[in-house]
């Protein structure tokens, strides 16, 4: 069995690490970031002020890391947050639930006795690739069957359809798109017509086709 590949993540939009670790590797499907304290990149030094400050600090810190690492905190899927005193539970909540959208990822928060330069809060994190988040995903117009122009094909999907070759259509897969509206979406009978429009383009090309569906 060959080993998987580690790949270290360097970004100059986060502190510089310490040479006995990495801010972050790659590996397989995921991304796993090193706990991040308080640091101002441009600076060096230690945020001062209330814990909301350096909260929010180590967010854009880990932020940085996931985005040099293909992925975003959106696309995190587990959080470590390491109180020096639990009494600053609620006050690191209400910056941290500001930067993460629904659903948000897993979590733990524990209190522990020290941590690194004195600070009161470290947090990591770990997420997928966005490319493995949204890959999968084409956006089909219900009523045409075509893929919407005002829709920019993200160039993640792009590469990976390209890169694939074929006689015939490839698609990952494909979507119900509300082109009135403009989002994703539409009715019943728009999600059935894309789905028996996805089956019969997988048996004319014979290219097995993924298809997910809105549920509006």
């Amino acid at each position: 069995m060959s080993k998987a590949t580690r790949i270290p993540i360097r970004t100059q939009k986060a502190p510089l690490p310490p040479p006995f670790l990495s801010q972050g590797i790659v590996v397989g499907d995921m991304v796993y970031c090193s706990g991040q304290v308080g640091v101002n990149p441009a600076t060096g030094k230690m945020v001062e002020g209330s814990i909301q400050e350096r909260t929010k600090q180590i967010l854009n810190n880990l932020s940085a890391v996931l985005e040099a690492g293909g992925s975003s905190l959106q696309d995190a899927v587990k959080v470590n947050i390491f109180l020096a005193d639990m009494n600053d539970f609620a006050a690191v909540n209400e910056v941290y639930s500001s930067f993460f959208a629904d659903p948000k990822p897993a979590r733990t928060c524990v209190a522990v006795k020290t941590l690194p330069m004195g600070t009161d809060v470290e947090i990591e994190c770990a997420g997928v690739p966005v490319e493995q988040a949204a890959a999968h995903v084409l956006l089909v117009s219900p009523r045409t069957g075509a893929i919407p122009t005002s829709i920019q094909e993200p160039p993640t999907l792009k590469r990976r359809r390209q890169s694939r070759p074929c006689g015939g259509p490839n698609l990952d897969g494909i979507m119900p798109f509300a082109e009135e509206a403009g989002v994703r979406g539409g009715n019943y009978d728009a999600r059935r017509t894309t789905a028996d429009r996805q089956l019969s383009l997988a048996t004319l090309t014979g290219h097995f086709t993924l298809c997910y569906l809105s549920s509006v």
